[in-house]
C-alpha cells in the first residue's frame, strides 16, 4: 500500500500488474529448467580435449579430456533461474531491471493512445488543424483565456488564481499558436522548472520515501536563479525551506514524505524578480523502487 498525506491509502499492485496463472506456470517451469541445467553444468560439466605437452602430435595418444571452468556460465544460469524463480513466486510483473548500474524498464502503456516519437515530425505540420478554422477566428489570434479567480482556496480563500483555457477544442486550435502558449509558459518562469525524484527512506520505514525536490537547469538561461525557496503545506508546519545547491549545482531540497503533495517555488533571479512555480510531487515511481530495493 502507499499512503496519502490526507490518510487514504492506494493500491501498490493494480490489477495489470500482476501475472496470470499460465504465465506464473510458465515462469515456474522456466526456472525450474534452468536449475537442471545449471546442476548438469556443476555435476558433469562441459570438457575440451588436448594434447599434453610431452606429445609432438594427437596421434601420439597423448590426448586427454579435461573439465572447462564453467564457473560463470553456471553462476549465469543460476541467477536467470532465481529470476524467473521470484516473478513465478511473487507474481508480479516487473517493469524494471537493474544489473551493475544499467536499468532496463519497460513503459507502463497499455490502453494509452500512442504519439509519434519525439523528432520524428516536422515544423510543417505546426500550423496545421484537423479541420478548417473556426469562423471568424484568425491564426495570429490567442488560442488562451485568462480568467483570475478569487475564493478557490480552502484556508482563508483570499488566493487568486489564474485559470487558463482555450477558446476552441484543443484538437481545432492551430499548432503553432499552441507551440506559442507553451513557449509563453516557459518564458514567463525563465525557462527553469521544477522536477522531483524518489529514493529509499533514511532510516528505512515502510510506506516513506525520501523526495528530493529541484530546480531544473539550463544551458542558456535568461536570467541566473540566486535562490529558491519552498512551501510544502500543512504537513510540514507551513514553513519556508530554502533550497541549496547540491553536488550538481541545482537548488533543492530533500525530505521524507509518505504520499504525494503540491509543491511551490518561489525563484529570485539575479535581477531582484522573482516568480513562482508549481510542481506536484507524484510517488508513480514508488513502486519500482520498491521492486528495485525491496523497501
Amino acid at each position: 500500500m502507499t499512503r496519502h498525506v490526507d490518510g487514504t491509502r492506494a493500491e501498490k499492485a493494480p490489477e495489470e500488474a500482476m501475472l496470470r496463472p499460465w504465465e506464473r506456470a510458465g515462469a515456474s517451469v522456466a526456472g525450474l529448467a534452468l536449475l537442471l541445467v545449471a546442476l548438469w553444468l556443476i555435476v558433469d560439466p562441459p570438457g575440451r580435449r588436448v594434447a599434453l605437452a610431452q606429445c609432438r602430435t594427437a596421434a601420439d595418444g597423448c590426448v586427454v579430456t579435461v573439465d572447462q571452468d564453467s564457473a560463470v556460465l553456471v553462476a549465469a544460469v543460476l541467477g536467470l533461474a532465481g529470476v524467473a524463480l521470484l516473478v513465478a513466486l511473487l507474481g508480479r510483473r516487473f517493469t524494471s531491471v537493474e544489473v551493475a548500474g544499467a536499468k532496463l524498464q519497460a513503459p507502463d502503456t497499455a490502453g494509452l493512445q500512442v504519439a509519434p516519437a519525439m523528432g520524428t515530425t516536422t515544423d510543417e505540420t505546426a500550423d496545421s488543424t484537423p479541420g478548417p478554422a473556426p469562423s471568424g477566428t484568425a491564426r495570429n489570434d490567442s488560442p488562451t483565456r485568462i480568467e483570475v479567480l478569487r475564493g478557490l482556496g480552502s484556508v482563508t480563500g483570499t488566493a487568486e488564481v489564474a485559470v487558463t483555457s482555450l477558446g476552441q477544442p484543443m484538437g481545432l486550435t492551430y499548432g503553432a499558436a499552441l507551440r506559442d502558449y507553451q513557449s509563453a509558459v516557459k518564458h514567463a518562469q525563465r525557462g527553469y522548472f521544477v522536477v522531483h525524484s524518489l529514493g529509499p527512506a533514511s532510516p528505512p520505514r515502510p510506506g516513506w520515501y525520501t523526495v528530493t525536490v529541484r530546480v531544473t537547469a539550463r544551458p542558456d538561461p535568461d536570467g541566473t536563479v540566486t535562490s529558491a525557496s519552498f512551501f510544502l503545506g500543512r504537513a510540514w508546519g507551513y514553513q519556508v525551506f530554502e533550497g541549496r545547491r547540491g553536488t550538481d549545482g541545482r537548488l533543492g531540497i530533500a525530505t521524507q514524505a509518505y504520499g504525494p503533495f503540491l509543491v511551490l517555488c518561489e525563484l529570485t533571479f539575479d535581477d531582484g524578480s522573482r516568480v513562482v512555480v508549481h510542481h506536484y510531487c507524484d510517488f508513480e515511481m514508488a513502486s519500482v523502487l520498491e521492486t528495485v530495493t525491496g523497501q
